[in-house]
């Protein structure tokens, strides 16, 4: 089940999700809790620990790549699971999360969907309208 922010969009072989928000910042924000719903399930999740992500790039579609990227990392090493993000810091090249959440433990969090990495593929981050932004991806599983 997904959030009311975000769908999966059929896509062969991979997993695609688009993203909604009412602001940019707010897009970020839902981003990253798409990610967490799509892999491990929102609601599985306690908010306990509070974790910093800061990421760079070069405009918002590499912004959104590197936070992918960086989720996924922090994921992988450390276990982090996140059902709450705040967004600290929202520039044209940088982008500053904090991430409240616990560590991934097998007995609680099942994994719905191994992500592996972010794509470029598809991939799109706009302002469709005053008040409505959008960002596509496609993930490799």
């Amino acid at each position: 089940m997904t959030a009311a922010f975000y769908r999966q969009l059929d896509h062969t072989g991979d997993c695609a999700i688009e993203v909604v928000g009412t602001s940019r910042a707010e897009l970020y924000r839902h981003c990253a809790l798409a990610f967490y719903d799509l892999v491990i399930g929102l609601s599985r999740i306690d908010g306990l620990r509070e974790t910093p992500i800061e990421v760079a790039g070069a405009d918002d579609a590499a912004l959104l790549f590197n936070l992918y990227d960086e989720l996924i990392f922090r994921f992988d090493v450390d276990g982090l699971v996140a059902s709450r993000i705040e967004v600290v810091v929202c520039e044209a090249h940088r982008l500053v999360l904090h991430a409240f959440g616990e560590s991934w433990r097998r007995e609680k969090h099942d994994y719905q969907v191994a992500v592996k990495a972010p794509t470029y593929h598809q991939m799109c981050f706009v302002e469709e309208k005053r008040d409505l932004w959008r960002a596509r991806v496609v993930f490799d599983l």
